[in-house]
């Protein structure tokens, strides 16, 4: 089971879904560089997804992470939207201020990402970069994620799941 929770948890890169989102796509002057660039000026995205079983398998639980609430039960959850460049990534943007998520914003993001300190850092690490305020930067995250279809077959997060990657990859193709 660990090696099959292994093979899943790599879905988080694999199926972190490029959303090579025109409608999210800027047309300015690229900078090619990776940390700390200019906020707003980027290619496209990345929607990224975890699988909530293989992280509480491997440290949620020890953490005693909300997540890993038997109660819930998440299958896939928003780990991020994260800004790319078409070679590297920005992270930690400067942006005059120290940035700051208003709770309503987390708390309107807790049914996707269940972590108030994930939808913190993430604002902080790569909404900082898209130039966005926090509510603006999580109205993007949040229309990205609801055009996301989760194939049944990932229904139940309770069930032992033995796919490989590509497999898993393939299920979320062509979903529409």
């Amino acid at each position: 089971m660990l090696q099959a929770s292994r093979s899943l948890g790599r879905l988080a890169a694999l199926a972190a879904l490029l959303l090579t989102a025109n409608a999210f796509a800027y047309d300015d002057e690229k900078p090619h560089g990776f940390w700390h660039a200019e906020p707003g000026n980027i290619d496209y995205y990345v929607l990224v997804l975890g699988w909530s079983p293989t992280y509480c398998l491997h440290e949620g639980d020890a953490r005693n992470d909300m997540q890993c609430d038997s109660e819930q039960s998440h299958d896939f959850v928003l780990h991020g939207l994260w800004p790319q460049y078409a070679e590297g990534w920005p992270e930690d943007c400067y942006t005059g201020q120290r940035p700051w998520v208003p709770s309503a914003v987390i708390e309107k993001m807790r049914t996707v990402m269940p972590s108030k300190a994930l939808i913190i850092h993430e604002y902080n690490t790569h909404g900082t970069c898209t130039g966005l305020a926090p509510g603006a930067f999580y109205d993007v995250v949040r229309k990205a994620y609801d055009q996301v279809r989760i194939p049944a077959a990932f229904d139940d997060p309770k069930t032992q799941r033995f796919m490989s990657p590509e497999k898993v990859e393939s299920a979320f193709h062509c979903r529409q």
